[in-house]
């Protein structure tokens, strides 16, 4: 009986927020809706970068064993040859900061008009933002698609999770989404 061994292997956090940047900026390009110039994946914790302009930021929330319970509801299987051992989940989120209307040189204020475009904008971001995580999960385990996946060509279980609104601070608001990804099995080295 061979014995197997992760040894050399990875969970490609990597390719996975390269496959979700270019899910989230194909569903904004073919919605019709402009993103920020700036669009990066960050070092660091999610939320931790500086809110100076409008931009796009996707980032690592953490890896850790097993499937993601958010993922999908478990059930136990006995028999398989899977063990938690082998499998691990990483959270990715993705941030959408824009600008806001903050004052207007006629009494201080933002006029309302400037507030409900911003908010009229604000909510055109979170639904496209939404569908663009949905994409990405798709695109994380369908081996068959023609972009950066398979990622993880063992097998994964990729759900999106809530769109929530962060801010207004300092003159942007700002719309983060997560997407779990359970990898079923590592990557294999190449």
């Amino acid at each position: 009986m061979s014995r197997v061994t992760t040894l050399g292997r990875w969970v490609d956090v990597l390719g996975a927020c390269q496959t979700v940047q270019a899910a989230i900026q194909a569903q904004f390009e073919a919605a019709g809706v402009e993103l920020p110039d700036r669009q990066y994946i960050a070092a660091g914790a999610p939320g931790d970068e500086a809110w100076d302009c409008e931009q796009l930021v996707v980032a690592l929330q953490g890896i850790a064993w097993g499937v993601a319970e958010e993922a999908y509801a478990q059930a136990v299987q006995s028999g398989t040859n899977m063990s938690a051992q082998s499998m691990r989940h990483a959270v990715i989120e993705v941030s959408l900061v824009r600008a806001i209307t903050v004052t207007s040189q006629r009494n201080g204020q933002p006029e309302v008009e400037d507030m409900n475009a911003d908010g009229v904008r604000f909510l055109l971001d979170c639904g496209v933002l939404s569908q663009g995580m949905v994409v990405a999960a798709s695109n994380l385990h369908d081996v068959g698609m023609d972009t950066i996946s398979p990622v993880f060509p063992g097998g994964v279980v990729a759900r999106p999770g809530i769109v929530d609104p962060v801010g207004p601070s300092g003159g942007f608001v700002g719309a983060t989404a997560t997407i779990y990804v359970s990898v079923m099995d590592l990557n294999k080295v190449s």
